[in-house]
Order: structure tokens, then sequence, then C-alpha cells
């Protein structure tokens, strides 16, 4: 492609930041690859790696929480804040695949866009053994971010009794709809 490179070491750690400007390499990545230059709220994970090998959705989601996300250590939580839903939509599904829930919240930032649209974000959270779960079957590059979660301790099958469902709340809006449940009673229509 015949492009200079800058080079740029990461303040908070030795990492290396290369960075190419090139339209001419951006259209080829997305004719080739499937990665498409699109601004942060319409942005996703291609096809091919939302049906890539385990191994390869492990390194995948292991780079993507080492730039993104965050390990906190007072609340055994692991998280991710991002601008497209879907986008933390299919996080949210991949996790599921190495047996991780998740749960996503919205938020409203403040802060004003220069169309003059309000900031927002999705937040998935992954809390309590779910965070443990993550770093042995994810984990991070990073040592500050995986040393966080070594802290978190083993996997206990105690704590807390409620199992956090994906997208449970609206699944039950549209069963709701559906079958016409009224706010009271269990919804059974007799």
């Amino acid at each position: 492609f015949h492009r200079s490179v800058a080079i740029y070491p990461d303040k908070r750690s030795s990492a290396i930041n290369y960075h190419v400007s090139s339209k001419t390499i951006r259209e080829w990545m997305a004719r080739e690859a499937d990665l498409t230059y699109s601004g942060a709220y319409d942005k996703t994970i291609p096809t091919w790696i939302m049906r890539s090998s385990k191994a390869d959705i492990r390194q995948f989601l292991r780079g993507l929480f080492d730039t993104d996300g965050f390990a906190i250590t007072e609340k055994t939580m692991v998280g991710i804040a991002l601008s497209s839903e879907r986008l933390v939509n299919q996080i949210q599904q991949l996790l599921l695949g190495f047996g991780i829930i998740a749960s996503r919240k919205f938020k409203r930032i403040n802060y004003t866009r220069k169309n003059g649209q309000q900031s927002t974000c999705w937040k998935l959270e992954i809390n309590g053994n779910d965070a443990r779960r993550f770093g042995t079957e994810i984990g991070f590059n990073l040592t500050r971010k995986q040393t966080i979660v070594n802290g978190y301790g083993p996997i206990n099958n105690h704590g807390s009794t409620v199992d956090k469902i994906p997208h449970l709340t609206e699944l039950l809006q549209q069963m709701k709809a559906r079958e016409g449940w009224s706010k009271r009673g269990s919804g059974r229509r007799y």
C-alpha cells in the first residue's frame, strides 16, 4: 500500500501503537475483511468473527476488553462501555458462548455531539462469578487489568441467588403485547 506508519508509544504501558491513514487501505479492509468504516454508534462485529472458532473469539474479546474494557477491584466487576447498541448486543452474545452472563445498561452522557444530539452509551457489566469466569475464560493481555481480575478469587457456588437473563425484559414485553397480559396477576387468561 506504500503508506507511512506513525508510531506512538503508549504512555500507560509498554505497548506501541501504529497508525496508518489511508482511504485505499480502508476500502481494501471493507472489501476483503468486512471491516467497514463507520461511526461509533454504528459499529458492529463482522459476521466472520461472530462465526469464528472459540479460540479466535476469545482473542477478539480479549483485545476488545484490553482497549475499551475495565475491571473494578471493589465491585468484582468487568465491563465495557460503547456507543453502539448492536455491538454491545453482539459482545453479550459472544460472552454467553463462554458461559458468561453480562447485564446491559443504557446511559445518557452529559455531552452534546457536533450534530446537536446528546451522547449515549451502552454498558455491559459482568459481575461476581461471571467476572471471575471472564478472568479465566477470556482474561486480559494487559497486566494491570488481569491483576485486578486475578484478585477476585476462585469461582464459588454461593452468593447471589439472582440469575440475570439477557434480553428478558424485552422478551416479556413482547409476550405481554402478543398475549394481552394485564398488569395484575400472572398474565394467564382463564
